[in-house]
């Protein structure tokens, strides 16, 4: 059931924002867009991204790192070494006939622009021994109208440490949620993915440095008025992070280690809901997500982000 979004602002929320220029961008050596005023890199002008186009989040990250390209926007966290969200657009016209390409892959455009500092990308290996997965934020199932749209979605800074439990269980039922929404029409959605991390988080990798979320979120919408940049919020979730039993995955590595064991099928423990399994343009879903419904607000308040849809 859609319900139209309102106060939704983050206190502060503000403190982050980049000041884009009006000047047209070009781009350097280290893939980053001169003449937009942040740390923006990638190879489509942020202020013409159509996967922004109900605007994009802000949040107190000032340090962030904005990556915008065909397949995505994406806000990217130094500190957490993780994306703060990931906002894509979604249409029928996106959903082709390639297969996952499974080719997970050092950002090279992010690592360039780290090494100017001394510092370097996530590779696929970091995650080794965690037992956590490395979740898509933007899904590989959502890009699959050509080979290099899809293999874009599994370069690291698109991932984020999920446990098994949720990224192939509850989480990926909400992603086929969202494709249902625009199967054999001619409307697209606007999709907002992200974490929430606490005061003083867990890590993982070799080095320690990459923060695991307590929770993850995902807004959906559909355009009301792009030039004002309105929406109609389709639906908002909060998820926790957890492992099939409940406990924390970062105190209970065994359970998280069972858990990631598992496939697909076997969290799939919800029955299909009936109204969505009907006509050709649409394919049995799990509607466990449901249960984690919330609203805006309380995502923007927990995530310290201002959405721009939502005055």
């Amino acid at each position: 059931m859609a319900f139209a979004a309102s106060g939704c602002g983050a206190k502060g929320g503000s403190k982050g924002r980049l000041s884009e220029t009006n000047a047209g961008p070009s781009v350097n050596q280290g893939g980053q867009q001169v003449g937009q005023g942040g740390r923006v890199i990638g190879d489509v002008d942020l202020r013409s991204n159509p996967n922004i186009g109900l605007g994009r989040p802000r949040g107190d990250d000032a340090n962030e790192i904005l990556i915008s390209r065909d397949q995505y926007v994406i806000s990217w966290s130094p500190e957490h070494r993780a994306p703060n969200w990931v906002a894509w657009r979604l249409e029928d016209s996106d959903l082709g006939a390639v297969r996952r390409t499974n080719s997970f892959a050092l950002d090279p455009d992010l690592d360039q622009y780290l090494a100017a500092n001394g510092g370097h990308a996530v590779t696929p290996q970091d995650f080794q021994g965690s037992c956590f997965d490395r979740g898509h934020m933007t899904p590989s199932a959502d890009r699959t109208a050509s080979e290099d749209h899809n293999r874009r979605t599994f370069l690291m800074s698109n991932m984020m440490p999920q446990t098994a439990y949720l990224n192939r269980g509850i989480w990926e039922h909400f992603e086929e949620h969202e494709r249902n929404l625009v199967r054999g029409t001619d409307q697209a959605i606007y999709i907002i993915a992200g974490a929430i991390f606490d005061d003083h988080p867990g890590h993982i990798g070799p080095d320690g440095d990459i923060a695991v979320p307590s929770k993850n979120f995902k807004i959906v919408l559909r355009a009301n008025d792009l030039a004002s940049g309105q929406g109609t919020v389709l639906a908002a979730i909060l998820m926790p992070n957890i492992t099939s039993t409940g406990t924390d995955p970062l105190t209970d590595h065994e359970q998280a280690c069972a858990d990631s064991h598992h496939g697909l099928s076997d969290f799939k423990s919800v029955s299909p809901d009936p109204a969505v399994t009907t006509g050709a343009a649409f394919r049995p879903e799990n509607t466990d997500w449901q249960n984690y419904q919330v609203s805006v607000g309380e995502i923007a308040q927990d995530a310290g982000l201002n959405f721009p849809f939502a005055h």
